[in-house]
């Protein structure tokens, strides 16, 4: 009895942490330093799936994306990004800490970053301009 009561603790703790670390769903926000640049945007996380808004020092942007979650090791991987001049789409690595992610980038081009915080800012937003629905067409293929 002790050994399968302990196996069953081991069970639970290991579903509520995997559970915890994805669930992601929300507004997030961060700063970061690119190789041309400081970057500012803001973040939806669905379920898996990802929509960013930025600005750079010489545009805005949008990207879209999913996201994978392995315990406390998360990926953002953007396959589609649109700008004025072009931008080459984003793949964020990132661990949980504590309430946000601490995530470093490496984009399509090969270009790597400074580490840099995703912060949570809120809940997943009701309305599709807050969601930043157009940010990403559906079924709209990636052109980075």
């Amino acid at each position: 009895m002790r050994i399968f009561a302990a196996g069953a603790f081991a069970a639970l703790f290991f579903v509520t942490t995997t559970s915890f670390a994805a669930d992601l769903t929300g507004r997030w926000q961060f700063l970061r330093q690119g190789h041309n640049g400081t970057y500012f945007g803001n973040m939806v996380i669905d379920g898996a799936q990802v929509r960013l808004k930025g600005t750079g020092l010489t545009q805005n942007y949008a990207e879209c994306g999913k996201v994978q979650a392995n315990g406390n090791n998360i990926e953002i991987v953007f396959s589609f990004a649109k700008a004025e001049r072009g931008y080459a789409a984003d793949h964020f690595y990132c661990t949980l800490s504590g309430g946000g992610l601490t995530c470093n980038n490496r984009d399509a081009a090969g270009n790597g970053g400074t580490v840099f915080n995703i912060t949570r800012i809120g809940a997943l937003p009701a309305s599709g301009f807050e969601r930043l629905d157009d940010a990403c067409q559906p079924n709209q293929k990636p052109w980075s």
